[in-house]
């Protein structure tokens, strides 16, 4: 029993880790998503930029996209760290903003929940902890990908390179 315990302890250490990572690139990859879909929304109302400009439309977007704070789509009302938890602050709200009461758009906690699924899955297919980071950060990007192809039928290049790397 003493030999089996230290195994037993790490092996939940590891579970419980895997499972505040899998919420957090949920989190992450549903914002990224659908600030992504923003983004695209902004070059199409501007097609004629000359290429400079879009360069620096581009570098500008996606540090909005890596950086920015979130806020309410109706009201841009800031949310708070308390009610930024992947997963448990969808429950607590009640799928509305704690500001006016819209919908949150439940595709949001849909890729929470799926990607969360999928790092619990890879743990416990694969032993090899390097196979497990690389297949959820190469189906992370593909569900980005998938999720901008759907919503506007364009797939970002920046995206597209990474997959491919």
């Amino acid at each position: 029993l003493p030999i089996c315990f230290p195994v037993t302890i790490r092996r939940q250490g590891r579970v419980s880790m895997i499972i505040v990572y899998g919420f957090l690139l949920g989190s992450f990859l549903a914002v990224m998503a659908l600030r992504s879909i923003r983004c695209i929304s902004v070059y199409e109302r501007h097609p004629l930029m000359t290429h400079s400009s879009q360069m620096r439309m581009y570098r500008a977007v996606w540090f909005y996209v890596l950086t920015g704070r979130s806020r309410c789509d109706a009201c841009g009302h800031c949310i708070k760290p308390y009610e930024n938890i992947p997963i448990f602050s969808y429950l607590f709200l009640g799928f509305k903003c704690s500001s006016c009461s819209t919908p949150i758009p439940i595709r949001l906690w849909l890729c929470e929940v799926f990607v969360f699924s999928v790092s619990v899955l890879l743990y416990f297919m694969y032993a090899d902890y390097r196979a497990q980071i690389f297949l959820l950060l190469l189906f992370a990007i593909l569900l980005v990908i998938a999720w901008i192809d759907y919503e506007k039928k364009v797939i970002p290049d920046l995206l597209s390179y990474f997959a491919l790397s």
